[in-house]
């Protein structure tokens, strides 16, 4: 669907190692192997219990630091510096649209707009020519956003449609329900993409799952995975032979 509509309609085990386990994923777990100690560590510290309580989550998903740096450009007044042919190009016939000169391609999107939110010029004050610059600019981003379908929409779309609209605002323009579209347009970008992260999130789980269960099937091998876990960084490597 086109993003513009939507603002109009609302992976050997050697002769030192005893075994290798290979889960249905693929990840290969090898007794007295690094590996192997790595997933044991990671898959119980994910276990709910004194040691997931005693290492709290601090660290960001990179989408989640994708984001913060996303919204704060978003909110950042800057005005754009690209052409209306950057966007979409018209012909050259132009036509009347209140007092302004604008592409008579893109009337039908000012109609559209005025239609649902009410007149938009209102409050402009900076002569005719100005203001129609800054409509036949608005009209070719428009254009572009009837021509790019949701899922094809990126954060740098966002943030160029973004200036143009903030720029035809700051000359008078009551355009803030566009900028409140292209935040939502966003925030379903980035939920698209958290998503997508959780999914994968959730086939390494169930490997690391599976690589615990190849080292730890039993409950007694569990507790004793936690425990091995738990005192690793205190005791020595001759404590569990000697007492």
């Amino acid at each position: 669907m086109p993003a513009q509509l939507c603002l109009l309609n609302s992976s050997p085990s050697s002769s030192s190692h005893f075994s290798a386990a290979r889960s249905s994923h693929g990840i290969v777990i090898e007794e007295g192997g690094r590996l192997q100690a790595a997933a044991v560590e990671f898959a119980v510290r994910g276990q709910p219990g004194p040691m997931s309580a005693a290492r709290p989550v601090t660290s960001r998903t990179s989408v989640l630091a994708d984001m913060d740096a996303f919204f704060q450009e978003f909110e950042r007044t800057s005005f754009s510096s690209r052409h209306a042919e950057h966007f979409w190009t018209f012909d050259d016939a132009k036509a009347d649209f209140e007092v302004f000169r604008v592409p008579r391609g893109g009337i039908r999107f000012l109609q559209a707009l005025w239609g649902k939110y009410g007149s938009c010029s209102s409050y402009f004050s900076r002569g005719v020519h100005v203001g129609s610059s800054l409509l036949t600019l608005l009209c070719c981003v428009l254009a572009h956003m009837e021509h790019t379908r949701l899922g094809d929409i990126t954060e740098v779309h966002i943030l160029e449609w973004k200036a143009v609209v903030q720029e035809a605002i700051e000359g008078g323009f009551k355009f803030g329900f566009i900028l409140d579209y292209l935040r939502r347009l966003a925030r379903d970008i980035f939920s698209r993409r958290v998503l997508v992260e959780l999914r994968e999130a959730e086939v390494r789980v169930a490997a690391l799952r599976d690589a615990l269960n190849a080292v730890a099937p039993s409950p007694w091998d569990l507790a004793s995975a936690r425990r091995a876990s738990a005192e690793a960084r205190t005791e020595s490597a001759l404590h569990g032979l000697l007492s």
